[in-house]
């Protein structure tokens, strides 16, 4: 049996070993691990959002919950945003898909916009219809990012 000084060349088999390696843990932070309750938890507090908007102008203690319910849910929201997007380290090369995360924004705009837009001439219960297919849409594009890193 042969053996190698420690500054030698590795052996074919070696050198694809490393690069299969090197490889595999390149694909493993490519994209950020997403906690699996990450997209339902945000697809509800949206759908949430979008309910408490649809009460027809609330009035006395009622309206005092909503916008205190509204504000929690917001301020939950952008404080979960926060953690999972900006809290986590070694992934400050991640690419995006700038195609699908403008055209994501677009039709959350739409979504968004479209009960503000109409609600005072069709009724305010055009936020619950907004709201399912927003949250339908969270909650499938998290399915499918889960599925395409290999986490779900």
């Amino acid at each position: 049996m042969e053996t190698r000084d420690q500054g030698g060349r590795p052996t074919p088999e070696e050198a694809r070993a490393a690069l299969e390696t090197a490889n595999s843990e390149e694909e493993a932070t490519r994209n950020r691990p997403v906690p699996v309750w990450y997209y339902p938890v945000l697809a509800v507090a949206v759908f949430a959002l979008f309910l408490l908007n649809a009460i027809d102008r609330p009035e006395g203690v009622l309206r005092g919950i909503a916008i205190g319910l509204t504000l929690a849910i917001a301020l939950s929201v952008a404080v979960l945003v926060g953690r999972v997007s900006f809290r986590q380290t070694g992934y400050h090369g991640v690419r995006i898909r700038w195609g699908w995360a403008l055209g994501g924004a677009a039709i959350a705009a739409v979504l968004a916009l479209t009960p503000v837009l109409l609600a005072d001439t069709v009724g305010a219960w055009i936020w619950v219809p907004c709201g399912v297919v927003l949250a339908a849409l969270i909650a499938g594009s998290g399915i499918a990012y889960q599925r395409r890193t290999g986490r779900a």
